[in-house]
């Protein structure tokens, strides 16, 4: 969707701070989505999300870079802020969604079959996620998991991630800046995306068909990509 089309659905940018900008997805709030952010960058860097909470009519989802040491850095970045609800027909893809806080308790949760997912804390910033019902016997679809924390430089990653029974399984672990474990006020949200249920390990943010995306480099949110608009 171009800006010209359709103004009032553009997705803006605004720089706040060094390496921290706050994207307003127009139409979008939600007390259910989740929001990710990745690094689109030669150097290393990481994103993390910093608030995610709706502002009238639009959600408003802060977002930081940090280089390695935890500094502070300008970079480029795609950030997509999910909502989903309902469920889709059968034979269609499948996805689901949590976001939950340090000690494994979900804020918000999506199942495209309309199962329940869950969360369990494993141990010092390490976590199981089940999306039941969307695994398949096979390494298929796709997982991705954000950092959230309103103060603190966070990492989270797959660690693990298995398709042996119908619930999607996957484990995150959550590393700071020197890659040790370590438990702090950070929230996580995970997702993924396949053909029909799994279950991972690991820790962090989600996702939906009928999202907003921004591609975004300092100073210019790219013109050409899609945005504000539904995948």
């Amino acid at each position: 969707m171009r800006k010209a089309t359709a103004p009032a659905l553009w997705v803006t940018v605004d720089q706040v701070g060094v390496g921290r900008y706050q994207v307003r997805f127009p139409l979008a709030a939600s007390l259910n989505g989740v929001a990710h952010v990745t690094t689109v960058d030669n150097a290393p860097r990481w994103w993390q999300v910093v608030s995610n909470v709706a502002a009238g009519p639009d959600h408003m989802v802060i977002v930081q870079c940090y280089r390695p040491g935890g500094v502070p850095d300008n970079a480029r970045f795609v950030v997509d802020y999910t909502s989903a609800s309902g469920m889709l027909p059968p034979g269609s893809d499948a996805f689901g969604y949590v976001r939950a806080n340090p000690v494994g308790a979900m804020r918000s949760s999506y199942n495209s079959i309309g199962a329940g997912n869950a969360v369990t804390q494993l141990g010092t910033g390490f976590y199981e996620v089940k999306l039941n019902g969307l695994g398949t016997a096979l390494l298929d679809g796709n997982l991705q998991a954000t950092a959230e924390h309103p103060f603190n430089p966070r990492r989270c990653k797959i660690a693990q991630w298995s398709p042996l029974r119908l619930p999607a399984e996957f484990a995150l672990r959550r590393v700071d800046q020197l890659q040790l474990r370590r438990w702090g006020q950070q929230h996580r949200g995970l997702r993924r995306r396949a053909v029909p249920g799994d279950t991972a390990v690991g820790g962090c943010s989600g996702e939906h068909r009928a999202g907003h995306r921004a591609r975004h480099q300092p100073g210019l949110l790219q013109p050409a990509d899609t945005v504000g608009a539904v995948r």
